[in-house]
């Protein structure tokens, strides 16, 4: 089961990376920006290193589907489960309920903390996404265009960009900033493993 999840999830990751290429596996998705990172995809997840290599963190998909994440030095920090519409962050100890990924009807998705209070929502547009915060209040708009992809705030400045075509609403995830860095690498990464479950 395990084995099946997870070549859906590189096909997946590299369909939307390179397009007509489906034989060609990224070995690393790089994002530009004062906060670049990049997502270094591996055979069971992938890790997450920040625009000097570091090693932040290690995702990887568990037999059972659950999504582990780890620290550079191989401690707990947290599991992703759940599938579309809906996915949970749990603490390591998996007892307390950390964040909540939903999407809604009407195919807006939304992220809610512990208390069940809304802290972003992600718009679904035409070819973008706008990331509005609990009152309404625009932040973000993510555009994918010519197999890039582009996230700008408020002011039209960019802060993320990628060479790879993500679907906007997945790629809002990385300027959610109420989570951490390897959480919402997490996030995305669950994300990809329901659209390729889905097909």
């Amino acid at each position: 089961m395990r084995t099946r999840l997870v070549q859906i999830v590189i096909v997946g990751i590299a369909l939307l990376a390179i397009g007509a290429q489906p034989a060609v596996r990224p070995d690393k998705l790089k994002f530009k920006g004062a906060e670049g990172f990049s997502l270094k995809i591996k055979d069971d997840g992938l890790k997450v290193v920040d625009d000097k290599e570091t090693e932040l963190a290690r995702v990887r998909v568990e037999e059972n589907g659950k999504i582990k994440i780890k620290d550079a030095q191989d401690a707990v920090l947290g599991y992703v489960t759940g599938k579309d519409p809906q996915w949970t962050l749990k603490d390591a100890k998996q007892t307390k309920t950390m964040f909540r990924l939903t999407r809604q009807a009407n195919g807006d998705m939304q992220l809610t903390d512990d208390a069940g209070d809304v802290l972003y929502r992600i718009v679904k547009g035409d070819a973008h996404a706008e990331v509005a915060d609990a009152d309404g209040k625009a932040m973000f708009r993510v555009q994918t265009k010519n197999g890039k992809t582009a996230i700008h705030d408020g002011t039209d400045k960019v802060v993320l960009t990628t060479d790879a075509a993500i679907e906007p609403q997945v790629a809002a995830i990385f300027v959610l900033k109420d989570m951490t860095l390897p959480q919402r690498a997490a996030f995305w990464l669950a994300m990809e493993q329901s659209q390729k479950l889905e097909k």
